[in-house]
């Protein structure tokens, strides 16, 4: 009997005899073998199997060549990990608004162009629309805080300005408004007396046209906004977007190269002179691409145009989504009702002056009257700011400084109004004034 150990015994390990060397257990041979145990898996044919999903050659950044030949709805793509529109189609008004920048230099000094502006709630990401544009465009600055000196040396830096928040900065830096009036036309210059620093004041010329980008939470005049591609944001933005936006260069590096590669084709492509009888359309393609936006408002076909001219340099078929951006946008505010009242006011005092002399009143005593019949009628007030404005109603009517509105000496200084025959015409009444000067001459 073997020694127990608890009741069990003890046996002797038996000895392995190890497999000879072409038993299929060992090396390669072994593997193979292993793998003949493995059930076989079913092959899906060619036919079935999904294509290979690519990568955007704008994420990784690191190959221009590959970034160079990206395609407008990857850069679409790209755009959208760091913005949020409301609406898709956005995406393209903006990015024409950025290509104009790089090639401002093929335009015409006469042209006219337009603006790029952001609008939404607070906390929709006005701004941050706004710090790309300026990280995006060729020769971008973004200015917060805005100083007549700081905006001065941009302009003549040739810059292009990015205006964070227009209405407030506009109100602490009244030459900013004046500046982006002026701007859409490239030849534009703002002029204004400065102190040398010896007690002399000397002109200060300012070249100011350009493209702009801005964004506004408050209303801004109408007359201001027909000149701006306005895209309204949508808020609600995402947690991944929030944390892209904290490092936005990695997005808009790839997208900057891919801008100026498609600068450097339309260069190698256009002239300036080819891009001037391009805008002539001598052969009537832009009018009868025009010619489709039906129903839209003299500056909005501005807009247009400017639009499918970037389209026609670079090469790129947006006609139908210019067609939907441009039918889009806000339309003119109406002033008929206010323009009533205006007449009103001058048959009032027309029946107090001599039939042969001009009506001349007091510009006080004219905006304390219309607030008054603003209110009976139960009319919007019109405001110093925003919509249905003074400025508004004023550029309706062709109360231009200089021309309707003066100074006048002999009432202290006073500011009247002047009704010329700019604003007899806009209030439709000039006419009933020649009828009733020719019948006076007659009686005479």
């Amino acid at each position: 009997m073997g020694f127990r150990y608890q009741g069990y015994p003890l046996q002797k390990k038996k000895e392995e005899t190890p497999p000879p060397p072409d038993s299929g257990y060992s090396g390669i041979s072994g593997m193979l073998s292993s793998l003949a145990l493995i059930p076989e898996i079913p092959q899906i044919p060619e036919s079935e199997v999904p294509p290979a999903i690519e990568s955007n050659p704008l994420e990784d950044g690191l190959d221009l060549e590959r970034m160079a030949k990206a395609t407008f709805q990857e850069v679409i793509e790209q755009e959208k990990q760091i913005l949020r529109f409301s609406d898709d189609l956005d995406y393209v008004g903006m990015n024409i608004g950025i290509a104009i920048t790089y090639i401002l230099d093929l335009l015409p000094q006469t042209s006219r162009i337009f603006y790029v502006g952001f609008t939404g709630a607070k906390g929709s990401g006005k701004s941050t629309a706004t710090s790309i544009c300026a990280r995006l465009c060729n020769n971008g600055i973004k200015l917060e805080g805005v100083t007549y000196p700081a905006l001065a040396d941009a302009c003549k830096k040739k810059k292009t300005l990015c205006l964070d928040e227009f209405d407030s900065q506009s109100e602490r830096c009244p030459e900013l408004e004046t500046i982006v009036r002026q701007g859409i036309d490239l030849d534009a210059h703002y002029c204004k007396l400065v102190q040398d620093g010896k007690g002399r004041w000397i002109p200060d010329d300012i070249p100011c046209g350009g493209m702009k980008f801005l964004n506004w939470r408050n209303p801004i005049d109408d007359a201001l906004l027909q000149r701006i591609l306005v895209i309204k944001m949508a808020p609600g933005a995402s947690t991944r977007m929030i944390v892209n936006n904290e490092a936005p260069d990695r997005f808009t590096s790839p997208i900057k190269c891919w801008f100026s590669a498609q600068s450097a084709k339309a260069h190698q492509n256009w002239t300036s002179e080819r891009v001037r009888d391009l805008i002539e359309d001598k052969d009537n393609i832009l009018t009868e691409k025009l010619d489709r936006l039906l129903g839209v408002v003299p500056r909005q076909m501005q807009k247009g145009f400017w639009m499918l001219v970037v389209c026609e340099v670079f090469g790129w078929d947006f006609d139908a989504t210019i067609k939907h951006l441009i039918e889009k946008q806000p339309e003119d505010e109406a002033y008929d009702d206010y323009k009533e009242l205006v007449a009103e006011i001058y048959a009032q005092r027309r029946e107090l002056t001599n039939a042969d002399a001009q009506v001349v009143l007091t510009l006080t005593d004219f905006k304390n009257d219309m607030a008054q019949r603003v209110k009976d009628k139960g009319l919007y007030p019109l405001r110093p700011k925003g919509a249905l404005s003074w400025t508004g109603l004023r550029q309706e009517c062709g109360f231009v400084e200089g021309v309707s509105e003066k100074k006048d000496s002999k009432k202290s200084g006073k500011r009247v109004l002047i009704f010329d025959e700019h604003v007899l015409k806009a209030i439709g009444t000039e006419t009933t004034r020649q009828a009733n000067l020719e019948n006076v001459g007659a009686l005479k």
